[in-house]
Order: C-alpha cells, then sequence, then structure tokens
C-alpha cells in the first residue's frame, strides 16, 4: 500500500534532524516498509533541505518519498508533482492533527480514505497553554470537519479520545441516527527502542543527599514549567545539579533564576535522541514538571532506561506513572517534600524495574508496529 504522510502545518524533515529525532520518527516507516511493503510519501514543509536528506540518508531505498513545500518553489512544477503523486496514494495519514490543514481537504478532493492521528490532544492542549481563540476556533473547524469525513482517528491515550468524543457527540449521534458513514477509533500510545533505550545495571541504589542530579528533556517553554519547578526547590540550593536538555525562549529566564538560588545548572543543547540514555543513565532522578502533556516520549524513554522519575501530577503524566510503584507524583508546593521521600525511600531498584515493565509490557515499538498495522489494512477502511 502507498500511503501518504501529511506533516504539521511548517514542520519538515530539517525540523526533526535538528531536534536529534530524524531516525526515531522515521524507524516505524522503514520497518513497515520491510515487514508489511508499504512504501510511504512524506508531505512537509522543508524544501530543498528536506530533498538533501532524503538523498543523504538514501530514504527512498527505505520505502520513502518526500514532495516538500517552501515559499520559493516553482507553484506550476510544485502543483504538477504533487497532482501526480496524490493520484496513486492509497491512503493519507495525518502525522498529527494540524497535518488536517493539507490532508483533510485533499483527501476531499482526490476522494482518498483518510486516516486522522493525534499525538496529543491540540485543542486541549491549546486551551491550557493560552492559545489564540482564533487558532482553537480552526483546530475546532478542522476536527469537526474530520469527525465526518476521516475513517478512522487515532488518539495517544484514552482520555485525549474521551475529550474527543464529547466534543463531538452531537455528530456522532446525528451520523447515527441517519446511518451515515461512521469512523473508527483506536488508541496508538507513543512508542520506545526498548533495545536503545537501556537500563543501566550500575546504576546506584542510593542517592545521596548532598549531591542530587536532577535531569529533564525539554522545550524550554512556559508550558514545561521549569520556573515554577526551580522555585519550588530553591531550599536545595548548591545540593541539586540540574541538567536540562532543550532550547527555547525561556532560557535565561531559567539559568538566572538558578543563579539566585545557588542551583548548578547544565542547560544542554538538543542532541541526537540515541545519544539520551547515556544521560538518563547517569542522572540520580528523571523530572518532569509540564502543566500539561500528550503522551511525553522523553519520560517513556526515561522509564525504559529504569529511571526514578519525577513528574507533577498533571495530565498526560498521571495515567503513566503510579505513585511509588513506577515512580513518584508531586502536586504544586510538595515537590521538596517528595524529593525527600525518595531519598529514604528503601526499595528504589523495585520502582526501577516496574517503570522499565511498564515501556516494555505497553509502550514498545514492536506492540506500536502491530496496532499501527491493523489500523493500516485496508479492507476496515
Amino acid at each position: 500500500m502507498n500511503i501518504g504522510i501529511f506533516f504539521s502545518y511548517n514542520t519538515s524533515l530539517k525540523h526533526w534532524q535538528s531536534a536529534g529525532i530524524l531516525e526515531r520518527e522515521l524507524q516505524p516507516f522503514k520497518k513497515l516498509h520491510v515487514e508489511a511493503g508499504h512504501t510511504f510519501t512524506l508531505f512537509t514543509y522543508g524544501g530543498e533541505g528536506d530533498y538533501k536528506i532524503m538523498s543523504e540518508k538514501l530514504l527512498i531505498d527505505s520505502g520513502i518519498n518526500c514532495i516538500a513545500f517552501h515559499e520559493n518553489i516553482n507553484p506550476i512544477m510544485y502543483v504538477y508533482t504533487l497532482v501526480k503523486k496524490l493520484i496513486k496514494l492509497d491512503l493519507f495519514f495525518s502525522l498529527q492533527s494540524s497535518g488536517l490543514i493539507s490532508a483533510l481537504p485533499l483527501s476531499i478532493i482526490f476522494r482518498k480514505p483518510l486516516i486522522s492521528r493525534s499525538g496529543f490532544d491540540l485543542i486541549e492542549f491549546s486551551k491550557s497553554t493560552g492559545n489564540r481563540k482564533v487558532k482553537i476556533l480552526i483546530y475546532r473547524i478542522l476536527e469537526t470537519i474530520s469527525v465526518i469525513t476521516s475513517r478512522k482517528h487515532i488518539f495517544a491515550t484514552q482520555l485525549d479520545l474521551k475529550n474527543y468524543a464529547k466534543r463531538n457527540k452531537w455528530i456522532k449521534d446525528i451520523i447515527k441516527h441517519y446511518k451515515c458513514f461512521n469512523s473508527k477509533d483506536y488508541i496508538l500510545p507513543n512508542w520506545v527502542d526498548t533495545d536503545v533505550f537501556i537500563m543501566n545495571k550500575l546504576r546506584s541504589k542510593i542517592i545521596y543527599k548532598d549531591k542530587i542530579t536532577l535531569l529533564s528533556i525539554g522545550r524550554l517553554e512556559n508550558q514545561k514549567n521549569y520556573v515554577s519547578f526551580i522555585n519550588e526547590i530553591k531550599e536545595l540550593g548548591s545540593e541539586i545539579r540540574l541538567n536540562i536538555i532543550g532550547e527555547g525562549k525561556n532560557r535565561s529566564d531559567i539559568s538566572d533564576l538558578c543563579k539566585s538560588y545557588n542551583i548548578n545548572l547544565n542547560l544542554i543543547e538538543r542532541m541526537e535522541n540515541s545519544l539520551l540514555p547515556r544521560y538518563i543513565n547517569s542522572s540520580d532522578i528523571y523530572f518532569q514538571s509540564s502543566i500539561i502533556e500528550g503522551h511525553p516520549k522523553a519520560l517513556l524513554e526515561a522509564m525504559s532506561c529504569g529511571a526514578i522519575v519525577l513528574c507533577r501530577n498533571s495530565p498526560g503524566m498521571n495515567n503513566i506513572i503510579v505513585h511509588k510503584h513506577n515512580g513518584f507524583l508531586y502536586t504544586d508546593g510538595n515537590v521538596t517534600k517528595v524529593l525527600e521521600e525518595i531519598l529514604v525511600y528503601n526499595n528504589l531498584s523495585q520502582i526501577s524495574k516496574n517503570a522499565r515493565k511498564t515501556i516494555t509490557e505497553n509502550y514498545s515499538l514492536e506492540n506500536y508496529l502491530i496496532k499501527l498495522s491493523k489500523c493500516l489494512i485496508t479492507n476496515s477502511l
């Protein structure tokens, strides 16, 4: 089957490469080409840069092609090439909800079945992070039309599906009443390559209070809530070594705050995803302080390494972490208290094993590919 993968607006292979996740994100496509014979055409927004990545990575031999839009492209040639590719596709697949901006109208025009995938609830996320109402309205319109036109909807979590179903109940009821076309809904969580993100058998079972190393991986943005977390651990001061891998507009605020509290901060630039286990395994605690998450891959990868994880009791994390079973949860105001509980906890090795087990049993790449393959079966479209 020839499948068109539609990227989020303004997202490209170049963005994936600069974020260090190119190989990770392409891995399922490569494996599905080898194991099921599927071919993929990626519709991106990276222009010549994406074509260069295609040739450097020899992706065509992996069953992957690319159509990359950019502002300076010859519109006539682009439309000609685009139409030729679209006609040959068997299935349209929107990689994220915002990818519907192009995938949805094109699927209608070319009368191709469409699968809409949501890696996180874009509407709820936008509300929580204060996005403009106009943007939220656009997402809402896209979702409403998608309910009617998409053959299948894929969600990363049960909560995302629940919110989606609640927002669109009236549409579903109308479709059901008039026996119109009805779509199918699937839960397809994010995945981890458990052969790359492995436990460090030499990990210390003891965390020393006078030199606690905390690690987090994420964008330095308001949604990640780093400033609030740092304000809560300020009393620990020099006892804390704080490593954060990521980039963003809050970089200077985070740096200045740690200096004022005498916290040893190390801001590390984004790197190739496969290099992250070394940092995870050399840290005492992995923390995630986000206000809201979808289904955070960085957290899953840390758990796959058997890390002791400390997460804010927020949507997207509290459905993964079971307090004092596979990690620890905190609420605003009690970060230090939970940290102290971790320091005296007498069976951290079991927490570590449970974290790893959570991933291998529920979020492995193998499980993901099995579920995704079922979603792509043409006779169920």
